[in-house]
């Protein structure tokens, strides 16, 4: 009987091996491709909250000169608070973009036991880019930026839009993933894994993208295969040859937001080496294809605002107490 059992357990064992490699194997580049695309096409416009932080928090004594001494400020607990409401968009070069508007606080905490809350909003509506910005001790001031050109929201890349599908879009002038995968197909610089390996908690096939001509990987990425193939991780190569990464993103989880789609609902950011890693977790209902308009993409500086207008090439203070 004992035997019976024994065998039993390997025939199970080889089972789930053999359904595990067949899984990698029967996903194709073009098939990936497919899936990546309609998971792009299912998302319009998208609405969360979320935290960022660093671990382990970083404090006043493992920050370096001239930082450490010139006046330097850190958020309490190493935590700040996110909130964005973005929609895709085609822009007149035909590259993929993000209107948005994008807001983060903290409370701000110096060296000396200062301390205040920080408010900082972003709005881009496709054409004009701007920034609110309060706080500051002893006194609180309101400075307001208006402009042609983003300048350091961080959008898409440091919020969770930066851990999902369109990662790299960043990376390569705006092109869909799906896209690149068949780009990388029809030049032969495409490697997919035969079996599935653990990443995280995930069950997930890699895939490679290669540098031509010498067939080197520059990304490896991970989508899993029992979420509709939704990439988990992204590893960044610093060397080809060697195989060093120079940064991997990855997602700790997802949830369903859509038939068949996945969004990250928390990840890291994580380098070689080293000991801390940039976090985020989502910390409210992830909704997607709300319906946002052009409205919806715009920011008002409230009164008392000094505010910069590089357009109309004119600095001003704000009269009208218009917050949103």
């Amino acid at each position: 009987m004992t035997g019976k059992r024994y065998y039993y357990s390997i025939s199970i064992f080889l089972l789930l091996c053999s359904f595990d490699a067949m899984a990698a194997q029967t996903i194709t580049a073009d098939a990936l491709a497919s899936k990546c695309q309609s998971a792009e096409n299912a998302i319009y416009d998208i609405s969360l909250e979320y935290e960022w932080y660093i671990l382990p928090p970083l404090t006043f004594d493992d920050m370096e000169e001239p930082f450490k001494s010139a006046g330097a400020l850190l958020p309490k607990d190493g935590i700040s608070k996110h909130k964005l409401y973005a929609k895709r968009f085609i822009d007149q070069y035909g590259r993929n973009r993000w209107k948005y508007v994008f807001e983060e606080s903290a409370t701000i905490i110096t060296k000396e036991g200062q301390s205040w809350d920080n408010l900082t909003r972003h709005s881009y509506d496709g054409n004009i880019y701007k920034k609110l910005n309060i706080g500051g001790h002893p006194q609180t001031v309101m400075s307001g930026l208006i402009s042609s050109e983003e300048s350091g929201s961080g959008v898409p890349l440091s919020t969770p839009i930066g851990y999902s599908i369109f990662r790299l879009e960043n990376y390569t002038d705006n092109i869909p993933l799906s896209t690149l995968l068949k780009q990388h197909k029809e030049t032969n610089a495409i490697r997919l894994a035969d079996t599935t390996i653990k990443v995280n908690d995930f069950n997930a096939i890699c895939v490679d993208l290669l540098s031509k001509p010498n067939n080197l990987p520059w990304i490896h990425i991970y989508f899993s295969v029992d979420h509709n193939c939704s990439p988990v991780k992204y590893e960044f190569l610093k060397n080809a040859k060697t195989g060093t990464i120079s940064f991997s993103v990855e997602v700790h989880s997802l949830k369903q937001v859509g038939n068949g789609l996945w969004f990250p609902t928390s990840g890291l950011i994580r380098k070689p080496n080293e000991e801390r890693v940039n976090a985020f977790r989502v910390t409210s209902e992830i909704v997607v294809n709300k319906g946002l308009t052009e409205k919806d993409f715009d920011i008002n500086f409230p009164a008392g605002t000094k505010v910069e207008d590089r357009i109309a090439g004119r600095e001003y203070t704000a009269k009208e107490d218009a917050t949103k």
